[in-house]
């Protein structure tokens, strides 16, 4: 007994279906005889594509009467009993979830007899995200999606039908950067099932893994290889790591671009203000003629930028991110002032760091801090004093002492900050030309 159905998408929506031992045929063309059948097929092993509305029917074998039939979708009855010379239903398929469901027919003949049939897998596909096919690879149906669970992981899937079964599955990502051409990162699933039909996923966890910044950008495919040899990727597919919690607003200068939520367009128009003078006065000063795109991520208060960053060296203040040109940073309206130094300080150390290829190991802490400082404009006044009272008292840190790492506790971390601020601001006004051959050297 062969069943039938036939769907409303277009031509690879048009299946014949044998619920006997045979594999279920999909045809790849429009071009379908007057018996329903197709001169152009190939197997899917008792699984088909469906969307939109499907007319599923029973076609008796020669010589057999049938009293009734009943179609049964995922165990539950479908329509009700079916009697008569046409044994068919319609199914609308966007009544029904995308994904797999079981299909299964009982028919009576005028003996008494009822014959079940071997149950089939509907795949149903009404146009969801990542959705393709491409036969010339032996693939009729391919998913591919990716759910953010920020910040704590990204649940990567895919779904796939094959005309053999699959015996390779990859996932291919990269993290884009400004930086470097970065490298694919690979991961294999292993563990698999012999079958044409996938359904699986790999799961990114930030806790385990290397976590990245809010509002890093990264692409991602799959590759699949089947039983024939026959290679396919899926087309790449982009996603930004950011919260949908936030009502998110941006404003752009240039090649910057802020992004906040809490405080007013003032606010916001201060801090990207603010994060232009930084990029005017190393340009001016040092001579970086930085252009790459930097995106600007304001979180209301400390804590709740401490709440999304998995790695949080401990320190309470921004965080750059040259690699990804992003800067994350806790900053509201009553501290505005701090805001304001914080946000040249963390441009610059991005500025710096993508233009040279520097990452912080390879700087000289003072020589980076230094130009970080030198960025957010003159010292404040406490730390102004501090440099002061070690003039006055002859009582500095060596550079060399600066050159791995500052410190940060209390009028010692004023004044490590303060000298490299003072170190490189008299190289800039008495030895500008030396420095800036020190940075293209």
């Amino acid at each position: 007994m062969k069943y039938h159905a036939v769907g409303t998408g277009g031509c690879n929506d048009n299946v014949n279906l044998d619920l006997s031992s045979n594999p279920l045929y999909v045809s790849d063309s429009c071009d379908i005889d007057s018996d329903g059948q197709t001169d152009d097929k190939w197997s899917l092993r008792n699984t088909t594509l469906v969307s939109g509305v499907v007319l599923l029917s029973l076609e008796a074998p020669h010589g057999t009467e049938v009293r009734n039939a009943q179609f049964y979708l995922d165990g539950e009855l479908l329509g009700g009993e079916i009697t008569g010379p046409e044994i068919s239903i319609s199914l609308n398929t966007t009544l029904i979830s995308n994904g797999r469901h079981t299909l299964k027919a009982n028919v009576r003949v005028l003996s008494g007899n009822v014959l079940s049939y071997t149950p089939i897998t509907l795949i149903v596909a009404n146009n969801p995200p990542g959705f393709w096919q491409d036969l010339d690879a032996g693939f009729a149906y391919l998913v591919s999606g990716a759910q953010v669970a920020f910040p704590d992981e990204i649940v990567f899937s895919l779904r796939a039908v094959g005309g053999h079964e699959v015996e390779v599955i990859e996932l291919e990502y990269v993290v884009a950067t400004n930086t470097y051409e970065s490298d694919v990162n690979h991961v294999v699933l292993e563990n698999l099932e012999s079958s044409n039909l996938v359904d699986t996923a790999w799961t990114w966890d930030m806790h385990h893994n290397d976590s990245l910044p809010p509002g890093a950008r990264l692409w991602w495919r799959w590759r699949l290889v089947d039983a024939a040899g026959r290679e396919v990727r899926t087309e790449k597919q982009w996603l930004t790591w950011l919260d949908d919690v936030h009502p998110w607003q941006r404003i752009q200068e240039g090649n910057i671009t802020l992004h906040w939520y809490a405080g007013t367009e003032n606010f916001a128009e201060a801090l990207l203000a603010a994060a232009r003078a930084s990029q005017t006065r190393l340009r001016e000063n040092v001579v970086i003629p930085f252009e790459d795109e930097v995106d600007i991520y304001i979180y209301g208060t400390v804590g709740e930028v401490r709440e999304v960053i998995l790695s949080d060296p401990g320190w309470t203040g921004g965080l750059a991110y040259p690699d990804q040109g992003v800067v994350v940073i806790g900053i509201d309206e009553e501290n505005l002032e701090w805001g304001l130094g914080a946000i040249a300080h963390e441009m610059a150390h991005v500025i710096v760091r993508s233009t040279f290829g520097f990452d912080a190991s390879s700087l000289p802490s003072w020589l980076d801090e230094g130009l970080a400082a030198y960025a957010e404009g003159e010292l404040d006044p406490v730390s102004r004093g501090v440099l002061e009272d070690a003039i006055t008292n002859n009582k500095f840190f060596s550079t060399r002492s600066l050159s791995d790492g500052l410190v940060e506790d209390n009028s010692q971390g004023y004044l490590s900050h303060a000298q490299s601020y003072s170190l490189v601001a008299y190289l800039i006004e008495s030895w500008s030309f030396a420095l800036q051959n020190c940075f293209v050297s």
